[in-house]
């Protein structure tokens, strides 16, 4: 990578690298179906309100909305490397990328609020939190952004090269991932104390999905804080290797997670399957009537046959008799 750094800056002119095209649509094969499944949540929730109406519902609703602006920042870096500009200023990417660490650090505090929601359903069913609330602690910790004047390749990654932000996000993740851990495991506790109790077997099925959610989150950002803090500083790799590792250990992981909400809540969770597919049939039968009304009225159109049409009894130029 500092070579091609070093080649792309000297020549000054656009040309597409494969080593910097492969990684940004790598991330972007994951990144762009996680944000059309995040989309999805958010947009069921809404349409399905009366539904879809408890705390956490509303709680994953929000937590998706944040991922999606997690995500939209991975298009930056497919911009860079597609129009052959591969590397930018730092102080340009993060302007580009601000709502994607918005949605990074809210993400984080979503998935606490909604295992302090659920740990508080379970223990105490008649507690009701404060809406508001959720929003107003997850605002607070997006705007510690340093910025920097290196060149980047626009990958959401490289933002965290330098700066407070990165020691930042790292706590914020340890800390979060820590409580969102002991909440699930007292959560499951509960469940189990009361396993025949009607209301903790609807919990039951969201707690699966969340448990999955959460071990996805442990196993894409918790890895990717392990591999920072731990990891990184026993390797000897430098320029490109490490920067593929930097990828592999820690965005792809860190992408897979977030784009995860939209299928875990279909498979796992029975309440969000019947609403996804009810929208899906809509959607699709929709579409179909459509087709099927434009494919009659064209079937039912007699268009006129102008005489060049025929050429055998009009047209002198095909008229051989």
């Amino acid at each position: 990578m500092g070579r091609i750094k070093q080649t792309c800056l000297a020549s000054q002119t656009t040309q597409l690298h494969v080593g910097i095209i492969w990684p940004a649509v790598l991330i972007n094969v994951i990144g762009i179906p996680g944000q059309m499944a995040n989309f999805f949540v958010v947009y069921v929730t809404i349409k399905n309100r009366k539904r879809l109406f408890n705390h956490c519902n509303y709680l994953l609703a929000m937590l998706s909305f944040f991922e999606l602006l997690h995500q939209s920042g991975h298009l930056v870096a497919l911009f860079v490397a597609l129009t052959g500009l591969n590397f930018i200023s730092y102080i340009t990417s993060i302007s580009f990328q601000l709502q994607a660490m918005f949605g990074l650090h809210a993400s984080q505090l979503a998935l606490t609020c909604i295992a302090l929601d659920r740990l508080a359903t379970t223990a105490l069913p008649t507690l009701r939190l404060n809406k508001n609330l959720y929003l107003t602690s997850l605002t607070v910790p997006c705007f510690a952004i340093a910025f920097m004047r290196p060149a980047v390749t626009g990958h959401m990654s490289d933002l965290f090269n330098k700066g407070s932000i990165n020691l930042l996000f790292s706590n914020l993740c340890l800390y979060t991932n820590v409580i969102n851990v002991i909440c699930y495991i007292t959560i499951g506790a509960l469940l189990r104390r009361n396993s025949g109790n009607r209301t903790n077997k609807n919990n039951r099925q969201i707690y699966k999905s969340l448990v999955v959610i959460m071990l996805l989150v442990l196993g894409g950002y918790l890895i990717n804080i392990l591999f920072g803090s731990f990891i990184l500083n026993l390797l000897t790799f430098e320029g490109a290797q490490l920067w593929y590792m930097i990828l592999w250990f820690c965005a792809v992981p860190a992408a897979i997670s977030a784009a995860s909400n939209g299928p875990v809540l279909y498979l796992f969770s029975k309440q969000y399957r019947y609403v996804f597919n009810q929208e899906l049939r809509s959607f699709f039968c929709s579409t179909a009537f459509i087709n099927k009304v434009n494919c009659t009225a064209a079937a039912n159109l007699k268009p006129k046959m102008l005489p060049s049409c025929n050429p055998t009894s009009t047209n002198p130029f095909f008229n051989t008799h």
